[in-house]
């Protein structure tokens, strides 16, 4: 039996209070920015591209190794001290690591892709672990640093988001082109299996995450109105604005004009970890093309 000293159960308690608070609000569990950011003529002109790709059979891979449906993953555990406690001040073990792993494969086999551990690192950068999001001073020299790998493997950061916090936050894949380096995803240490908020408890964070480094917008991208094409998905029901929860989020028909309910049990929408369980045919055909195009990763179900 794992015992625990004072210090270590204060450490935990303060961290999980910090992030069961963000947790609890909609707004700020993913740090995506496609609600802030998105763009409609520029989301038309990456239809666009990808579109003629694929009538050509024309890709962007050259950023790529080779063409296939396994996708390494390098991981990086940032940590604030040298403390080996699990989940205390960002420590993990690797086998906490490996079940991340196997979570993101059961949620990612009907996309007909694999991801497989190639390395696992640790790094004590209390800055890091702190401060860096998404745009911050601390980003780029954090994954200048810690980086590895082209287009087609998969980058995962894990931090405590102690200023900003939140879940996590992903690059999308037409970005590589432009700006390499800021390729991956970042997630909350706490969010993975067995974390201490239970919201978030079972690592589907890193599934959420990675379908939008697949190319994936959320559910509720553009409201009821569906501005801009919504999320550019068409058996994704229109839902008006994000929600967390499961319960209470049963039968929920935020858009009651337009057909089928909220999405609740999408991946790509904010409910608890312990009611999100699948992606739409549509979504797994978007994801096909995004990473076929940007990325190079042939889906195993579209060979």
């Amino acid at each position: 039996m794992l015992l625990l000293s004072s210090s270590i159960i204060l450490a935990l308690s303060a961290a999980t209070a910090t992030f069961a608070s963000a947790a609890t609000s909609a707004d700020e569990w993913c740090g995506a920015t496609t609600t802030t950011e998105f763009n409609a003529t520029f989301a038309k002109e990456i239809e666009d591209r990808v579109a003629a790709g694929k009538a050509t059979h024309v890709t962007l891979n050259s950023f790529a190794s080779s063409a296939s449906s396994d996708i390494p993953v390098y991981f990086h555990v940032i940590t604030a001290t040298d403390d080996k406690e699990l989940f205390v001040n960002g420590y993990l073990t690797p086998e906490e690591v490996d079940a991340q792993i196997a979570v993101l494969n059961r949620g990612f086999a009907s996309v007909g892709v694999t991801f497989t551990l190639a390395e696992l690192d640790y790094y004590t950068n209390k800055t890091w672990f702190d401060d860096v999001t998404h745009n911050s001073a601390e980003e780029i020299p954090m994954k200048n640093s810690t980086r590895k790998g082209g287009v087609d493997v998969l980058n995962v950061w894990t931090v405590g988001f102690t200023k900003a916090g939140i879940s996590g936050y992903s690059s999308f894949p037409w970005e590589f082109e432009e700006n390499p380096i800021v390729d991956g995803i970042m997630i909350n240490v706490l969010s993975l299996p067995g974390g201490p908020v239970l919201r978030r408890s079972l690592g589907l964070t890193l599934v959420h995450e990675t379908g939008h480094w697949s190319g994936l917008y959320h559910t509720f991208l553009g409201g009821c109105a569906e501005t801009d094409g919504g999320d550019l998905v068409d058996d994704t029901p229109a839902e008006a604005g994000s929600a967390q929860g499961c319960a209470a989020l049963e039968g929920r028909d935020s858009c009651p004009d337009k057909p089928g309910l909220d999405p609740i049990h999408n991946y790509m929408s904010y409910s608890d970890d312990q009611c999100i369980n699948e992606f739409t045919p549509g979504q797994i055909a978007r994801m096909a093309d995004q990473l076929s195009f940007f990325r190079g990763i042939v889906p195993s179900a579209v060979v």
